[in-house]
């Protein structure tokens, strides 16, 4: 009767009438108290199955994980639901996470003392003065929340009953408190609910430790590659990431409106989940703009890679150019630290012979060092040309290429890629030297596409000019300056 047609309702008797109403109103009463039964159901348009990453996450053995996702993908939800489990130790049927056969207590953790009310209370708790319409349960909720001191509506804490017996308790904070508000008690979870800043983060890990418990961490990364982004993304701890393809609740025109309002250097963050660097980034421009799946390269263009050396980290960037259409294809890269240049040399050869643009500072500034790392290099048979590392003219051609559709990159470039994401200027508009080998590798290829050979073996062809040439010398990588060591082809 829950879908009963109000013109039905209309034509039922008098006494049947006043019936129905009733049994409607104690239905809606019942669901309002109950919602988070709605919540990942087994059928419908918004069936647990259509949302597996959020599934995967809840259920997650894993002690510390985070969901890190653009904005209104049913992240916060994901989180409380599974806090709120936990503390009623009332599961659904379907559930193949922990489970608690007793109370629990947990922090819940917000960015202000009012997100936290208006965000987390208000889901869990329901409106002030109607508690037990939020996702907890009003069988639940053991007595009356205790509410913090001057501020008005703000509950400090909230008492559940368990279905195994004793109560759960729930408490807010806030990250403005301070690191220090974050000390002291051992408790079973903290729910942190948008990304928190790493003392805070540090402290929440800590707390969990005598309990064995959970750190539970769910945020838009607007932030960039922060320290508790990098634990993730970079330290290899249990993330997921949602974009809003991926959530049925998101019709086409919502995402349309949405996106209207968020500004072009936020858009990946908000709505792919992908770490954002606010205004100062370089290349302010979407990743589905550029971002292209892998595809076989053809023989006949150009190829060469910049290569950026370091103890550190070594990037070396390949591209392929088409020269007909002037579009740079990056195809491949290598990423690796904390190795001798003959590794170096193996990995970057493996992918042919060609040209390649190395950072000036491996000839050292005159300094030995610096022409011994060259030097080791070219002895292990790589051509190496030196690049042209003017900063800002190479960020500009670059970003040239980005914005007039010259660039693709391939999926599989996850570290360059990741590098984009968070290269961006500092206060005084200078780019950060901070994880950004394969940009300068990248800067260093753009600046030096006249150095890409034409062909990479016996057989290739090549295109200048719309005219079409075979290697005459084969084996080797061939550039703008060796263009009579091309025959052309009738």
């Amino acid at each position: 009767m829950t879908n009963l047609d109000p013109e039905m309702l209309d034509k039922l008797p008098a006494d049947k009438k006043a019936e129905a109403r009733a049994i409607l109103e104690a239905i809606s009463l019942h669901q309002s108290h109950n919602r988070i039964d709605s919540y990942f159901p087994d059928s419908g348009p918004l069936r647990r199955a259509l949302y597996p990453k959020h599934v995967e996450w809840m259920t997650s053995a894993e002690r510390e994980r985070a969901f890190i996702a653009g904005n209104r993908c049913g992240k916060t939800d994901a989180l409380i639901y599974v806090c709120l489990l936990h503390m009623s130790g009332i599961y659904p049927d379907w559930w193949t996470g922990k489970r608690y056969s007793r109370p629990v207590q947990i922090w819940f953790g917000d960015t202000t003392n009012e997100q936290a009310r208006d965000v987390l209370q208000l889901k869990i708790m329901g409106i002030p003065g109607q508690f037990g319409t939020g996702l907890l349960r009003k069988s639940c909720i053991e007595r009356a929340p205790t509410m913090k001191r001057g501020m008005s509506d703000a509950v400090d804490a909230f008492y559940v009953k368990h279905a195994g017996g004793g109560t759960s308790v729930g408490w807010f904070k806030s990250y403005e408190q301070g690191v220090k508000a974050w000390q002291g008690s051992a408790v079973d979870i903290v729910a942190l609910n948008e990304e928190p800043p790493a003392d805070v983060y540090s402290e929440a890990r800590l707390r969990t430790m005598t309990l064995k418990g959970e750190v539970l961490a769910a945020f838009t990364p607007l932030n960039g590659m922060s320290d508790v982004v990098c634990e993730y993304l970079e330290g290899g701890k249990f993330y997921v990431s949602v974009s809003w393809d991926e959530v049925p609740h998101l019709s086409k025109e919502d995402r349309d409106l949405y996106l209207s309002g968020i500004p072009l250097h936020e858009r990946d963050a908000r709505t792919r989940g992908t770490p954002t660097v606010g205004s100062g980034k370089i290349y302010p421009i979407p990743e589905d703009s550029y971002v292209i799946e892998d595809h076989s390269i053809p023989a006949f263009w150009a190829k060469g890679y910049g290569l950026d050396v370091g103890w550190n980290k070594t990037a070396a960037i390949f591209g392929a150019l088409d020269r007909e259409s002037d579009i740079l294809t990056i195809y491949s890269e290598h990423y690796a630290g904390q190795d001798i240049p003959p590794v170096h040399a193996s990995a970057i050869k493996a992918r042919g012979l060609m040209n390649g643009l190395i950072d000036p500072a491996s000839l050292g500034g005159g300094q030995d060092d610096g022409k011994k790392l060259i030097q080791q290099y070219r002895d292990c048979g790589l051509q190496l040309i030196v690049a042209d590392n003017a900063v800002e003219p190479g960020i500009l051609t670059v970003w040239e290429r980005f914005r007039t559709g010259r660039l693709r990159i391939f999926r599989s470039c996850v570290n360059l890629l990741s590098e984009l994401r968070i290269y961006h200027r500092d206060r005084n508009g200078k780019p950060v030297k901070k994880r950004d080998h394969a940009c300068d590798a990248l800067r260093y290829l753009c600046r030096g596409t006249e150095h890409m050979g034409f062909s990479l073996g016996k057989g290739n062809m090549a295109t200048l000019n719309g005219v079409r040439y075979l290697c005459s010398v084969p084996g080797r990588g061939l550039s703008n300056h060796e263009r009579p060591l091309l025959k052309r082809v009738q």
